[in-house]
């Protein structure tokens, strides 16, 4: 019975990462079958062509400074969530999230015709989703700049105050 336990528990260990090279393939096969990495860029390039959130009472040498800073945080993005820098990420979450058997069923799936016809689609979508989402941050932004500009002013008079000095 001993023998019998333990080479089942060999068994089990030296399939272990058979199993784990199994569910790697299957998330790989995932995330081609449902294009990831394009649709991943696509939304990225969205985000990027928004990015710069100018006032619009701003000067011109303020604009200059607001595309610098824009082209700077771009190189950022690009090299900090691109989908090679995001992928091991995702990837391990697929493979902590679902079973061998959901991994599976999903490439199968998004390689039928079916499949393979949504997403085509999910690149276009998500860009729109992700666009809109830019734009209602952009109409926000300057909102939060006023608020910000209000709070400071309000903490730089109560300071003012504190040392007798008057405010106006």
């Amino acid at each position: 019975m001993k023998t019998a336990i333990t080479i089942l528990l060999l068994l089990v260990s030296a399939a272990s990462p058979l199993m784990a090279d199994s569910k790697d393939d299957l998330v790989k096969r995932v995330f081609a079958a449902m294009n990831f990495k394009a649709i991943h860029e696509q939304s990225m390039e969205s985000i990027y062509r928004r990015a710069a959130l100018v006032p619009k009472n701003a000067a011109e040498d303020e604009k200059i400074a607001y595309e610098k800073a824009k082209r700077r945080m771009n190189s950022l993005y690009r090299e900090k969530l691109s989908w090679s820098a995001l992928e091991p990420s995702c990837a391990k979450i697929y493979r902590e999230r679902f079973t061998e058997t959901e991994l599976q069923a999903l490439a199968d799936f998004y390689e039928s015709p079916v499949g393979k016809s949504i997403a085509a689609k999910e690149g276009e979508v998500s860009r729109l989703c992700s666009a809109i989402t830019v734009e209602e941050i952009q109409k926000i932004v300057p909102l939060y700049q006023d608020y910000l500009t209000e709070e400071l002013t309000s903490v730089h008079k109560k300071r003012l105050e504190q040392t007798g000095l008057r405010a106006d």
